[in-house]
């Protein structure tokens, strides 16, 4: 954790406990990706659908051609970014490509990473010598990485990440899934960033309910970000909406006056 927001915390009275899953995810992802800047490709909405897409996110391969229609792009201007954004995370391992082969002996169904397939490979079920077939298609898997990654709602950590970055692209640090405790009560606090001499608390959603649970995590969040005198505390979703939608969650007090909500769905250029 940086040493300057791991200060502020302490100074507040806080115990640093560490980073959540989805906080090592996300640095994760970026790790993979080389920075912060490349990760601009989550604003493109037909890639979203992909990387939303159940069966995608549960680990299912699909060929370009199937991957395609996921997105909605129709336009012939759209399919050309596609391809090439398709292209370049195929090449960064985000989309891993491969086969998908079915075993003759045992009858399983795998895919197969491209660096694992030769022209016999070994079936993954009960071990007999698949030869790879003529007319065998690749087809595409999200890396797992991203898969847990977007499961626990990273894309919206990312781009919020990524917004406060490009307010101060010199003087920026951040650390997201950060797990905090004062009196006894634990808060994990999405994003906290330093952007020049700003200091950020966000609280990220994809999406959010009216409930109870997303009530508590305001209030403990903007909590923190008060004690540690954050300059502004960030509501952020890729769900439409409005700060006073936000608010009303089952009565909530007005977020005050140094906070806001960012909105981060339709930033696509397509």
């Amino acid at each position: 954790m940086d040493s300057a927001i791991r200060a502020r915390l302490e100074a507040a009275g806080y115990t640093y406990l560490g980073q959540e899953n989805k906080g090592r995810y996300c640095h994760g992802m970026v790790t993979l990706c080389t920075d912060l800047p490349a990760m601009r490709f989550l604003r493109e909405e037909y890639l979203l659908r992909i990387f939303f897409n159940a069966k995608v996110r549960k680990g299912h391969a699909f060929t370009y051609s199937e991957l395609k229609p996921m997105t909605g792009a129709k336009s012939a201007e759209s399919a050309s970014r596609l391809y090439a954004q398709l292209h370049w995370l195929a090449g960064r391992q985000i989309l891993l490509r491969g086969y998908s082969l079915h075993c003759p002996v045992c009858d399983l169904d795998v895919w197969y990473d491209l660096a694992s397939v030769g022209e016999f490979t070994t079936c993954q079920g009960c071990r007999s010598a698949i030869q790879l077939p003529l007319e065998a298609a690749f087809s595409f898997r999200l890396n797992q990485l991203f898969i847990e990654g977007m499961k626990q709602g990273a894309a919206t950590v990312l781009l919020t990440a990524l917004r406060l970055y490009e307010s101060s692209p010199a003087a920026f640090v951040w650390q997201s899934g950060v797990r905090a405790k004062k009196h006894g009560q634990e808060t994990e606090i999405d994003l906290v960033a330093l952007c020049g001499e700003r200091l950020v608390v966000a609280e990220c959603k994809d999406n959010f309910e009216d409930d109870t649970a997303l009530h508590d995590q305001l209030r403990r969040t903007t909590d923190v970000a008060r004690d540690i005198d954050a300059t502004e505390f960030i509501f952020a979703s890729l769900r439409e909406g409005e700060l006073e939608a936000i608010q009303a969650l089952r009565g909530i007090e007005a977020l005050t006056r140094w906070s806001r909500a960012l909105l981060l769905r339709g930033e696509s250029s397509v």
